[in-house]
């Protein structure tokens, strides 16, 4: 229950943080872990063959729709913590409140 509640929060603030450049570092390591503990229950779901759907984005159902769990949701996960892993490596950008 605590994950429950605490990764949506959590998912929330690291976003913002990112959006203004504070502590972007920081907010992009607990991105990256965080990908990559969606990761491995993807992987557990689809190595044990089950058809669980995705709320992930609510409403929008960004790329990957209403399809059960696969490719589409491993490919987009990589692809978010690719872009904070480019974050902790580069670091924020110019326009990012760490600068100031």
């Amino acid at each position: 229950q605590v994950l429950a509640y605490g990764v949506p929060w959590s998912e929330l603030l690291c976003g913002v943080l990112l959006v203004l450049g504070l502590w972007a570092r920081g907010a992009a390591v607990v991105v990256i872990v965080m990908m990559l503990g969606f990761m491995g229950g993807i992987a557990s779901v689809m190595a044990r063959g089950l058809d669980v759907r995705c709320g992930c984005f609510g409403a929008l159902k960004l790329f990957c729709g209403d399809a059960p769990m696969g490719w589409c949701h491993l490919i987009r996960n990589s692809v978010m913590a690719a872009v904070a892993l480019l974050v902790l490596w580069a670091g924020p950008g110019l326009l990012a409140l760490d600068n100031l």
